[in-house]
C-alpha cells in the first residue's frame, strides 16, 4: 500500500506498557506501506525499528510525534535503523529511505550497560543509525539522548586496523537537513564513519543548559575514512568539540571535508581537525565562526550529560581552531569572538603541511595569556618538528592583547612559512606583534600594528644566511668553494664549484648532481647559468636549476674539471 498509519496496525501512543505491541505494529506497517505515518503522541518501543528500501517514515512534526525507547533498554539498541543493519560485513545496501517530522528519544539515561555501540562492531545505541545505505534523507527530525551518537551514518561494520585500511560498505549520498540533536550521552550529536557524500545541512546540536558534556562529545563529526562529506549552515552549542574532522591512530583520516557557514558556541574547541600520518587531507573551513569557546562544563571522566558541576575540564585552554597532522587545510574568512579569562581562546596549527589561514577576524577575546599558556605562546601558534608550507595572512585583531599575536615555533629547516598582511592593536612594551623562533624559513611582511614593541622580532624579509648544500654521490664541492644557497625574502642566491669523480665528459647530461632545499626552488620552471669560456655549445657546461634539482649538461668542446654554480633568481 502507498500510505499506512501505524495506529491501524494496533500501535498505541502514550503508554509505556504497550512497547512490545508497538514493536510488532511498526514492523507490520513498514512491511506493507511506502509511506508509514506515525501520528501525534509518545510511542514507546522496546526494540529497533527497521526501515526497508523505498520507505518514507513520517511523523506529524518535531515534538508532536515522539518515538521513545523504554526505560532499562540494552545500550546496544538503536531506535531507528535500516533493515539490513546486522553490525556485520554484508553484500546488500539499503537505499532510498526517508525519515521526517518526528522526535526520536533514545532515553540513554535509563539504559542498561553492556556491550554495544561501536564495541559491537557497528552503529549501536543511536537515535538514528543508518548503516551501509545509499540515497537517503533525514529531515526535520529532533533527536535526544543517544547512548553513543544521536545520528550516525556509517559503514556496515566499524573496523580499526591501521591508517590505510578502509571499512567495507560505506554509506553513500545521505542528506541530513533541518534536524536537531540534543544531549548525546557518550559520543556525538551528528557523525559519519567510513562514508561518502554525507551532507549535514542547517542542523543544530546542543548540550542543554545546566548540563555538562563528556570530554569526547562532539557536535558534528566527520570521522575516519569518510570522503567528500560536509556540514553547511550548522550550529553546535556547548560541546567538547563543536566541529571535528579526524582519523584515529589506527584508522585513515577523512578526505575533502568541507565546513561552510558553521558556528560553534561555548565549546571547548570550536573546530578541531586532526589525523595520523597526514592521512586526513584537503579540508576546507569557509565562512565559519567560533563564539566564546570555554573548557568549563566538560567532564574528564563522567560519561553523558550531567547536572553536577565538573572539575577543571579535559583541557586547560579553549581554542577557536586546532589543526594537527593534516595534509592540506584551508581556512577562509574565519571569525573568532569572545572567550572567558580562565579558558582563553587561541588558534593552533601544528605538525602538518600545506595549511592556510586566510582572512581571520579576532575580537573580544581575553587580553592576557591563560595560566596554562607558557610565556612564549602567541594567540595564533604555529609549531611542530614536521610542519611545512604554513601561510597565515589577512588577519585583523581588534583586541589589545598583552602578548604576541602570532608565534612561529617550527623546528623544520627549509620548510617555508608566510606571515603576511597582519593588522593588530596590542598592549605590550616588550612583545612584538609577530614572534619567530624557527629553523624553518619564515617570510614576514606587511605588518600594521600599534601598541606592540615592534612588528616582528626579526627582519621582515627573512634571511636564511648561506646554507651549505651536500653534493650527490659521485660529486663533491671544490675545496674552498662549497656549494651554498641563501634566501633573502623572495630572492635566492646560489654559489660554488662542483667537481666529479673522474671528471666531466663532453656532450653529456648529468642529472641530480645536487639537491637544493625546497625553500630555494625557483618560481619559474628553471634558472640557467652558463660556465666556460663562452656562451656556446662548443665550450664549457650549462647548469640548470629545475625544481629542487641541479642538472649539468656539458658542451662538445673542452670541459673544465669543475662546473661553476652562480646565479640569482626568484623563489617559488
Amino acid at each position: 500500500m502507498e500510505f499506512v498509519d501505524v495506529s491501524r496496525y494496533g500501535a498505541v501512543p502514550n503508554d509505556p506498557s504497550k512497547a512490545a505491541v508497538n514493536d510488532a505494529a511498526f514492523a507490520s506497517a513498514l512491511a506493507d506501506g511506502r509511506t508509514v505515518y506515525v501520528g501525534p503522541g509518545t510511542w514507546w518501543v522496546s526494540f529497533e525499528i527497521y526501515l526497508p528500501d523505498f520507505v518514507h517514515f513520517k511523523g506529524s512534526g518535531m515534538g508532536k510525534t515522539i518515538i521513545k525507547m523504554v526505560n532499562g533498554s540494552a545500550q546496544s539498541l538503536n531506535v531507528v535503523t535500516n533493515q539490513y543493519n546486522d553490525r556485520l560485513v554484508r553484500a546488500n545496501y539499503n537505499r532510498d529511505i526517508r525519515i521526517s517530522d518526528m522526535t526520536i528519544d533514545r532515553n540513554a539515561e535509563t539504559s542498561v550497560e553492556g556491550s554495544g555501540g561501536m564495541a559491537a562492531g557497528g552503529s549501536g545505541g543511536c537515535c538514528v543509525a543508518l548503516s551501509m545505505v545509499k540515497d537517503c534523507v533525514i529531515e526535520r527530525v529532533y533527536t535526544r539522548g543517544g547512548v553513543w551518537n544521536n545520528v550516525d551514518i556509517a559503514t556496515a561494520r566499524y573496523v580499526a586496523v591501521d591508517t590505510t585500511t578502509y571499512a567495507e560498505g560505506p554509506s553513500i549520498n545521505v542528506v541530513v537537513r533541518d534536524c536537531v540533536a540534543v544531549d548525546p550521552w557518550m559520543d556525538d550529536a551528528f557523525t559519519c564513519h567510513f562514508s561518502r557524500l554525507v551532507k549535514f545541512i542547517n542542523c543544530r546540536a546542543e548540550i542543554s543548559d545546566g548540563q555538562y558534556c563528556y570530554w569526547n562529545t562532539n557536535g558534528f563529526e566527520i570521522d575516519e575514512g569518510s570522503i567528500d562529506c560536509s556540514a553547511t549552515d550548522c550550529y553546535a552549542y556547548r560541546f567538547s568539540k563543536g566541529f571535528q574532522a579526524k582519523g584515529h591512530s589506527n584508522t585513515p583520516g577523512d578526505v575533502r571535508t568541507v565546513f561552510t557557514r558553521c558556528v560553534a558556541e561555548g565549546c571547548g574547541i570550536s573546530f578541531a581537525v586532526e589525523s595520523t600520518n597526514l592521512t586526513g587531507r584537503d579540508l576546507r573551513i569557509v565562512d565559519c565562526s567560533s563564539l566564546s569557546p570555554t573548557f568549563y562544563g566538560i567532564h574528564t571522566t563522567a560519561e553523558g550529560p550531567r547536572s553536577s558541576t565538573p572539575g577543571t575540564g579535559h583541557w586547560t585552554e579553549a581554542r577557536g581552531l586546532e589543526v594537527k597532522n593534516r595534509d592540506g587545510v584551508t581556512v577562509e574568512r574565519f571569525i573568532i569572538d569572545g572567550g572567558d579569562s580562565a579558558s582563553g581562546n587561541n588558534i593552533v596549527l601544528q605538525d602538518g603541511k600545506n595549511y592556510t589561514l586566510d582572512d581571520c577576524r579576532i575580537s573580544n577575546v581575553p587580553v592576557n595569556r591563560t595560566a596554562s599558556m607558557d610565556s612564549s605562546r602567541g594567540f595564533i601558534q604555529l609549531w611542530g618538528d614536521t610542519s611545512e608550507n604554513f601561510t597565515v595572512r589577512n588577519v585583523l585583531c581588534r583586541t589589545a592583547l598583552t602578548y604576541r599575536l602570532v608565534r612561529v615555533a617550527v623546528n623544520n629547516p627549509g620548510k617555508p612559512i608566510l606571515i603576511q598582511d597582519i593588522k593588530a592593536v596590542g598592549n605590550s612594551a616588550t612583545e612584538s606583534c609577530v614572534n619567530l623562533w624557527s629553523s624553518g624559513i619564515a617570510r614576514v611582511d606587511r605588518i600594521s600594528q600599534s601598541g606592540y614593541a615592534s612588528n616582528c622580532n626579526v627582519a621582515d624579509s627573512y634571511d636564511t644566511g648561506w646554507v651549505s648544500i651536500v653534493a650527490s654521490s659521485g660529486y663533491s664541492n671544490q675545496s674552498g668553494y662549497d656549494l651554498q644557497a641563501r634566501r633573502i625574502g623572495d630572492i635566492v642566491h646560489l654559489r660554488g664549484l662542483l667537481t666529479k669523480t673522474g671528471g666531466f665528459a663532453a656532450s653529456t647530461q648529468y642529472t641530480g648532481v645536487a639537491t637544493i632545499p625546497t625553500w630555494a626552488a625557483p618560481a619559474p620552471a628553471m634558472g640557467v647559468f652558463f660556465s666556460g669560456a663562452a656562451n656556446t655549445a662548443s665550450y664549457g657546461a650549462t647548469f640548470i636549476v629545475k625544481g629542487t634539482d641541479i642538472v649539468v649538461r656539458t658542451g662538445n668542446g673542452t670541459v673544465p674539471p669543475w662546473v661553476g654554480i652562480s646565479c640569482t633568481y626568484m623563489a617559488r
